[in-house]
């Protein structure tokens, strides 16, 4: 019976528990998901990323590089700038901007889960689908298509890995 007491007090411990932390949790309930399409995913970087990208000031010190094209030309130059070895794919500029988002990852690949837009915010949440992952710093860069609508007017985005928020400026 003190067997089965202690199980119990063990569950209803773990049930407490995870509901700590919380406040640090990012919430996007709130925000507007955007219809977005992934155009373009590799593992690839500009060969000057370290000294271009922006890194967070505080712990850990995560580094983006946010590039915007409005224009086939910019496109192009950017398509070039982050040496992509598939063919550059078409975009319809008449509605469509693009923009490029490069990071290192571990050594389990990063996704885009969601996209989201408040107050001229735009919120990039990525993730890993496994947890047991090597810090490496391997590169990757994801072409994300977006309606001019929600692209023309941002300055900067929010990515969001691993919960913690970090404020980046679009080049």
């Amino acid at each position: 019976m003190n067997l089965m007491k202690s199980l119990l007090f063990l569950a209803l411990c773990g049930v407490l528990l995870l509901g700590c932390g919380k406040e640090n949790q990012v919430d996007t309930s709130e925000a507007p998901q955007i219809d977005y399409e992934l155009i373009a995913s590799e593992k690839t970087l500009p060969a000057n990323f370290d000294e271009i990208a922006y890194e967070r000031e505080e712990s850990p010190a995560f580094q983006y590089l946010i590039k915007a094209a409005y224009n086939p030309i910019d496109f192009e130059q950017l398509w070039n700038l982050f040496d992509f070895e598939k063919k550059i794919p078409k975009v319809d500029f008449e509605s469509k901007n693009v923009m490029i988002v490069g990071l290192h990852e571990s050594s389990c690949p990063t996704h885009i889960e969601e996209i989201n837009n408040e107050q001229e915010t735009l919120t990039i949440n990525v993730a890993t689908k496994e947890n047991t992952c090597d810090e490496l710093a391997a590169p990757r860069a994801f072409v994300i298509e977006l309606d001019k609508g929600i692209s023309e007017s941002l300055q900067e985005v929010m990515i969001v890995e691993s919960e913690i928020k970090t404020i980046v400026p679009i080049q």
